[in-house]
């Protein structure tokens, strides 16, 4: 055990891969059974050994090592600091910065300064500006596992992502190939793309998880959001929102509550209007269901089906030729096919069946009204339970209505009306 205490007002010091330059230099180095402890201040310092360097205007330098674990750790206070060890690169103004390192080569790296740069051997490369607070882990390989950021500005990138967080908090976790399993962050505004996608968002508090540098999945409460891949596009402003994706970068589900939702893809466009709903899409992008509640939810698809609905309790199912599902609890649903049939239903409910030409052959279901227009001119109009209409691209079959009443109107002008029972049509 013991200690020694140097003062000097310049020292240069060169021995093998070491060299060491500093001014107004004062040291205190202690040394016990568990652990020694080396604590330097100086200007103007100068330090290289073992391909490592450190230089700054100004610092105060602190290293403990313990002898038992093999563990030693560094604090640096000082202006306009560098550090470059093991092929990265920190450099900073007025900063604090803190490293361990663990005898299995594992290590934290802390920092809080003024406008740290921060370059990985791996490629990665992290700028901040303002007043930051930042940790850096690395496992006992070296490979990055998390990076957290909080600043004015957070700008960040590696080999395939990049991200900008202002006003906010970044937090990046990394898998053990080294890719980021997931992404999450707290701000004003933030950018994040890669290759496959793009996400903006604004006041957004966000939580975004990565497999194989493809995005799987985002949650999380928006001011709006902006998503583009190659497959579509969506637009959400002040809303909860979570949603999975596909390996291609499209969506394959969404829910959430907002104020509008936009999602546009080759295969068709929905936009809802004060939603709180769940949508679903097959992989080819067009849409499979969506269920929910809206003020306005309207779905064009590029082979022609057009859906508008409006209310609670609204439920929409899709097939390969078009809607086979139609609800809605309290409010209206209108849908006009590719084939050019009409379906209108007022707080209720209508499941559809179709022929192999695409014509809807029968509807059934209860509702405050069901109003049906075929592409060759016939209308029927339901108010009741039990509603059960057949037919095909000829016009009506058979109709029939447990409680209420059906109206039917042909092309040619026949007119048959039902109350509480059925009636069989024959051309």
């Amino acid at each position: 055990d013991g200690s020694m205490k140097l003062a000097a007002d310049s020292i240069l010091y060169d021995k093998g891969d070491t060299h060491v330059g500093m001014k107004n230099f004062q040291a205190l180095q202690s040394e016990n059974a568990q652990k020694s402890n080396l604590n330097i201040s100086s200007t103007n310092l100068d330090l290289k050994k073992a391909g490592a360097v450190v230089t700054a205007d100004k610092m105060s330098f602190d290293l403990e090592k313990n002898k038992e674990t093999g563990a030693s750790s560094a604090l640096l206070t000082g202006e306009n600091i560098k550090i470059i060890k093991d092929g990265n690169n920190i450099s900073a103004d007025n900063a604090q910065v803190k490293l361990i390192q663990n005898a299995d080569g594992s290590g934290l790296t802390e920092i809080t300064a003024q406008n740290p740069n921060i370059n990985l051997k791996d490629g990665s490369n992290l700028n901040v500006k303002g007043n930051t607070t930042l940790s850096m882990t690395q496992g006992a390989n070296g490979q990055l596992k998390n990076i957290n950021a909080k600043a004015d500005e957070v700008n960040f990138q590696d080999k395939v992502n990049t991200a900008k967080v202002v006003g906010g908090n970044l937090n990046v976790n990394y898998d053990d190939k080294g890719k980021i399993k997931d992404l999450s962050a707290n701000a004003n505004s933030v950018n994040f793309k890669n290759k496959d996608s793009q996400i903006n968002a604004q006041n957004a508090s966000v939580v975004a998880n990565y497999e194989n540098d493809k995005i799987t999945s985002i949650a999380g409460n928006v001011g709006k959001l902006d998503y583009t891949s190659k497959q579509g596009s969506m637009n959400l402003t002040n809303g909860a929102v979570n949603g999975n994706f596909n390996p291609d970068g499209s969506i394959s589900n969404i829910n959430g509550k907002f104020d509008n939702l936009k999602y546009n893809t080759q295969q068709g466009n929905l936009d809802v209007s004060k939603g709180d709903v769940t949508a679903k899409f097959n992989p080819d992008g067009t849409l499979a269901s969506i269920k929910g509640g809206a003020e306005q939810l309207s779905y064009l698809s590029n082979k022609g089906d057009k859906i508008d609905a409006k209310g609670f309790g609204v439920e929409i199912t899709n097939g390969k030729n078009g809607l086979e599902k139609a609800t809605a609890v309290v409010g209206e649903l209108n849908y006009l096919s590719k084939t050019g049939d009409n379906l209108n239903v007022i707080d209720g409910k209508a499941s559809i069946s179709r022929d192999p030409k695409g014509f809807i052959s029968n509807i059934n279901g209860s509702a405050d009204k069901i109003t049906f227009n075929s592409k060759n001119g016939d209308n029927i109009v339901a108010k009741g339970t039990s509603i059960n209409i057949n037919g095909n691209e000829n016009g009506l079959s058979d109709a029939s209505i447990k409680v209420g009443e059906l109206n039917y109107l042909s092309k040619t002008g026949d007119n048959l009306n039902v109350i509480d029972g059925k009636a069989s049509i024959s051309r």
